[in-house]
């Protein structure tokens, strides 16, 4: 590992995108499957997801009508994603896809679902395969959130352009979004634009001091420490660390978490050699090392 590039997985407004990092409502808006608005339901009446699965399938092999039907098929997917079952829940996305392409008009909703496959998509390593339903849903509905969506499409295929021009007009059409505001910082870090990152990761911590997100902090820790700011640069490395270690311990599993806490504490610890700090260096190393071998081992669990 070195101080150079490390592109922690983007944020994304309909769910993380991939990824280890949840993204941050904004007015309301859904970031998961999960957060979406409850409609009248066929089978997601019970507490738990492996109930309400066993709901959802009998309701669909007994037959409903299409819009039951789709609705049911939604239902179902939100339950496979909460036990991580995205292959499953990308299937029943593609189930109520196909018969909302069917109706006329068509639902109002389709652009949230193809949004939500997409998400799917990209959190299984498809990336790819999701620009399709991320253009689509942009053409139904232009809003904010949909192009932040594929803008963070673009930054996991490595299309930095793309995604900085998806953020733009996220930005444009609601300065607030802030989400967008983090991934092209994200974006404008990874061609080398450093100074702009840094402004865009400035402003997004500045917009919500307290909160602010472990993204924006690790990227401009990253800035300051190349900069010699190595003092300001732990503080962030510090904050980021807090965020995976207690604030995302009870969303986040372990494994998942252990990849951003490596980078975190071996850059954490680096600045703290660099500038001649006693004690802690070589304690934040240990860690990284500790962390990196979890993650690595969830890479090679899941290969």
């Amino acid at each position: 590992m070195t101080a150079g590039r490390f592109v922690l997985p983007a944020l994304a407004l309909l769910a993380g995108l991939a990824m280890f990092l949840p993204a941050r409502a904004q007015d309301g808006a859904p970031t998961s499957l999960t957060d979406l608005p409850v409609r009248r339901s066929v089978c997601a009446n019970r507490a738990g997801p492996a109930e309400r699965i066993e709901d959802c399938t009998a309701a669909i092999k007994q037959g409903q009508p299409p819009d039951r039907l789709i609705e049911a098929y939604r239902d179902r997917a939100w339950a496979y994603e909460e036990t991580t079952q995205l292959e499953k829940a990308i299937g029943d996305l593609s189930s109520a896809i196909a018969l909302m392409e069917k109706q006329t008009p068509q639902p109002d909703f389709l652009w949230e679902t193809l949004l939500d496959r997409a998400n799917l998509l990209c959190r299984t390593e498809h990336c790819d395969r999701a620009i399709p339903d991320a253009d689509r849903a942009v053409s139904i509905h232009a809003w904010p959130g949909a192009f932040d969506a594929r803008g963070h499409l673009y930054l996991n295929l490595d299309q930095y352009e793309r995604a900085i021009a998806d953020f733009d007009q996220a930005i444009r059409l609601d300065p607030e979004w802030i989400n967008s505001v983090v991934g092209r910082g994200v974006a404008n870090y990874s061609l080398g634009r450093f100074d702009q990152a840094l402004e865009d990761f400035d402003a997004a911590i500045a917009w919500n001091r307290e909160r602010a997100g472990p993204t924006e902090l690790f990227y401009r820790g990253l800035i300051r420490s190349s900069r010699g700011r190595y003092a300001e640069a732990i503080e962030d490395f510090t904050r980021t660390i807090e965020w995976w270690q207690n604030l995302y311990a009870e969303k986040i599993e372990l494994p998942v978490r252990a990849c951003p806490l490596a980078e975190a504490y071996y850059q954490r610890g680096m600045a703290k050699k660099t500038m001649g700090k006693d004690g802690g260096g070589d304690e934040d190393l240990a860690s990284a090392t500790s962390y990196r071998a979890l993650c690595d081992e969830r890479k090679l669990t899941n290969r």
